[in-house]
């Protein structure tokens, strides 16, 4: 290959580039606390909020994001949100939100009309003769078949040393009416979960090609986290979360392709991470999120442009995007900036390596890190103090376990405390 340096165009024609850090949007119209939050599905994310025992329910567009952005009121929730309350989305049929509170299960059945408008439905039971207390998580699956769109998966909360765990079918609204003999409209216990539930619980479905899991924290200061296969219908031990999981902690999927999930820790953390669910790994993100969380804090994530969305909880209305650095969603994304590559670096590429030349106006703390096109991180080739001056820094096309990269499009970003610069490079064999 060439030697190679940016060109001199890309420094007059600007590359675009998602939010490269936590953007501020416009606030929730009301605080979240705990059992309160958020998520996202349909092009809208959607919130219950309110003080303790408030009913508040909002739907945020995502394509105003960037064009004077604002929260849609819509019917309160019927009933008063207490510490179980808990959240999720209809993915594949894109017709209802999913709320726990207490006892009762309630679904927000959009219309199509309008993509967010619609009404409350009768609330269903949760499996009696359990009680159901903090940490309470669900999460659905889209599998259809028939008069059903998938399943809702529901991991009881409230302490305790095992913690039982149910799914109930999902049918279409009522303008599809039937039913599918396969599919059982009623709850169905699944093996438990040897651990207890409480306060930081969260649980979120994942489907990648080499499994097809429910992913959960027990919350309350643990460091466990388990894996419930459906292949095997059996829960499993996964590699332990790099933080302790505090009230207000979540877990959230929607990259495209499954490979890896978005985590954050609940109270007084400022960190979030991702793990690989191939690997069994976890690892942090580039950069720290914009607030200390507390509870009720929630993050998801869009699967059609990966931008990530986070309210910080604690009693405060809050709310943030990110991009994720997810290079997929750069055409016809809902919220972009423009940034100019700099001209005080430069890349160098040779057959084995790529030199990374950089410069520092003063003494200071410098990380320089490769991710992929998905967004993850690769490799971190630099993390420590540098002097003012020219320098350069080396990567050999290996991850951090020492592999060869495969051939493909890789950002390098230089991280020096007020300002990343951030490069596009491409691989090839």
């Amino acid at each position: 290959m060439k030697r190679f340096q940016l060109p001199l165009l890309l420094l007059v024609l600007p590359l675009t580039f998602l939010y490269a850090t936590w953007h501020e949007l416009a606030s929730v119209p009301e605080e979240i606390y705990e059992g309160e939050g958020i998520v996202y599905g349909g092009g809208y994310v959607w919130a219950i909020a309110g003080e303790a025992g408030g009913d508040g329910f909002y739907a945020y567009d995502i394509s105003q994001s960037s064009q004077g952005d604002e929260w849609i009121t819509l019917d309160n929730f019927p009933d008063e949100i207490d510490e179980i309350g808990a959240i999720t989305y209809e993915t594949g049929y894109e017709r209802r939100i999913f709320v726990v509170d207490d006892d009762e299960l309630y679904f927000y059945t959009k219309l199509y009309k309008t993509g967010y408008e619609g009404s409350w439905d009768k609330p269903i039971l949760l499996p009696e003769d359990y009680e159901f207390g903090p940490g309470t998580c669900i999460a659905f699956q889209y599998a259809p078949a028939g008069a059903y769109t998938g399943y809702l998966y529901l991991l009881r909360g409230g302490g305790g040393t095992i913690h039982n765990f149910f799914r109930r079918a999902i049918d279409v609204p009522v303008e599809n009416p039937g039913g599918s003999p396969q599919r059982q409209f009623d709850w169905e216990e699944l093996p438990p979960l040897q651990s207890g539930i409480v306060a930081g619980g969260a649980m979120c479905y994942n489907k990648h090609e080499e499994s097809e899991m429910i992913y959960a924290f027990p919350g309350e200061g643990s460091y466990y986290f388990y894996g419930y296969d459906m292949n095997s219908d059996a829960w499993r031990q996964l590699e332990a979360t790099p933080l302790p999981q505090n009230n207000g902690s979540s877990i959230t999927d929607g990259h495209p392709h499954g490979s890896y999930l978005s985590a954050i820790f609940g109270e007084n953390n400022s960190t979030w991470w991702y793990y690989d669910v191939v690997d069994d790994d976890w690892d942090d993100w580039y950069d720290d999120l914009p607030a200390d969380l507390g509870a009720g804090a929630t993050i998801t994530r869009s699967a059609s442009n990966g931008n990530f969305w986070l309210v910080i909880g604690g009693e405060s209305d809050r709310f943030f995007t990110h991009s994720g650095d997810d290079d997929e969603a750069k055409e016809g994304s809902e919220s972009q900036q423009t940034m100019a590559i700099s001209q005080k670096a430069r890349i160098s590429s040779y057959s084995d390596r790529l030199v990374i030349h950089y410069s520092t106006d003063i003494a200071t703390s410098v990380r320089i890190q490769v991710y992929d096109l998905s967004g993850k991180l690769v490799k971190t080739l630099f993390n420590g103090k540098t002097e003012k001056g020219e320098h350069q820094v080396s990567w050999n096309k290996t991850d951090r376990f020492g592999q060869n990269v495969a051939s493909g499009v890789y950002f390098i970003a230089i991280d020096k405390g007020k300002n990343i610069e951030r490069f596009k490079t491409v691989i090839s064999k």
